[in-house]
């Protein structure tokens, strides 16, 4: 247990470079794009998911669904409710681009986060080792089966 905890504290600190790093805005040289912002909410959602592992000793926040992706082939929902600001997470609100689908268990809302939408089109999901990755829903994603930005935002 103590070595995955250090683990986690170790991606935390490198992943919470990379937010900071890419978070510049058009002041740091970037300019705004669909894909800087599919990258900066992933950031943000990686963030928040190690910092509650942190806090609740190694344990991540997930629903019971399942999703694959051909980097992770049973990546369970990330429970957003879990990870606000309100219920002790880090996020201060549900990330923009988080889709809503019909059913228990399989968006990022369903563990009673309020902000998902039936128009946006990622659903978050974790492996059993806190990576998080993506699934793109609807008929306008490049692909439906492969994790990051798939030419679609929010």
């Amino acid at each position: 247990m103590k070595r995955t905890l250090v683990g986690l504290l170790l991606l935390g600190m490198v992943v919470s470079g990379v937010a900071c790093g890419s978070s510049g805005g058009s002041s740091g040289g970037q300019s705004y794009s669909p894909n800087n912002a599919y990258n900066v909410v992933k950031d943000n959602i990686q963030n928040a998911v190690v910092a509650y592992a942190v806090e609740h000793q190694g344990v991540f926040p997930y629903l019971d669904d399942i999703y694959s992706v051909p980097e992770c082939t049973d990546c369970h929902v990330i429970d957003m409710a879990a990870c606000l600001s309100s219920n002790g997470g880090m996020l201060r609100e549900v990330p923009d681009g988080i889709y809503s689908t019909a059913g228990a268990n399989n968006d990022n809302c369903d563990g009673g986060a309020n902000g998902c939408s039936g128009n946006n089109h990622y659903i978050w999901i974790i492996s059993l080792y806190g990576n998080v990755y993506s699934k793109c829903m609807g008929s306008d994603c490049n692909s439906n089966n492969a994790t990051g930005y798939q030419g679609v935002w929010p």
